[in-house]
């Protein structure tokens, strides 16, 4: 894995790399280590966390500050900030990929103790929609999973993503409009 080091980070505005290389020394240690508590020893994720976290703070500074950055404890929190939402938005991820990995597992146990697993064509069944969900656009996949796999509501939903349940809505049902085109072989034969 590749490290991102201040200098390969974009710059381009006033005080550029030299001032994202001071923060970068200056906050690195401290966000890692929150981090890295926070994923429980998962040093790669904590390192990946951090990274996309400075890059998403540099995003903001271009964006939004055109004066220097305030104070050290501003730029500290600012970026604490960045990594606790990207850590729970991974959290997130990850709870719904055990709660899928759960519901397909619960799955080839109801098939009964007298068959030796699921059938061929259950396998295949099981496959196809996996293939189907994980090709659904990253923000259909998101709200299918979220309300089918951990049954949130819609409102809960629109909560988390900061947009409205009327979005939510219309994505999930784009999300079974696309699932129901994908898995058209396998409707047609039930």
């Amino acid at each position: 894995m590749k490290v991102a080091t201040p200098g390969s980070m974009r710059s381009g505005v006033t005080g550029g790399s030299a001032e994202l290389a001071r923060i970068y020394r200056e906050h690195r240690e401290a966000l890692l280590q929150y981090l890295h508590y926070l994923c429980r020893g998962r040093s790669h994720q904590a390192e990946d966390l951090m990274q996309e976290a400075f890059l998403r703070f540099w995003e903001y500074r271009k964006e939004n500050l055109t004066a220097g950055l305030g104070s050290s404890d501003a730029v500290r929190g600012l970026l604490l900030k960045y990594g606790r939402n990207l850590w729970s938005n991974w959290r997130k991820h990850e709870q719904v990929r055990e709660r899928h990995s759960e519901v397909l597992a619960r799955g080839q146990k109801e098939t009964g103790p007298a068959s030796e697993g699921p059938t061929l064509e259950q396998r295949e069944l099981e496959r196809a929609v996996e293939h189907a969900v994980i090709a659904l656009p990253d923000d259909l996949r998101e709200v299918f999973l979220l309300q089918r796999y951990q049954g949130w509501t819609y409102a809960r939903i629109a909560e988390l993503l900061e947009i409205a349940p009327a979005t939510v809505a219309w994505r999930m049902q784009q999300a079974l409009a696309f699932l129901k085109d994908r898995l058209r072989a396998f409707l047609m034969e039930a």
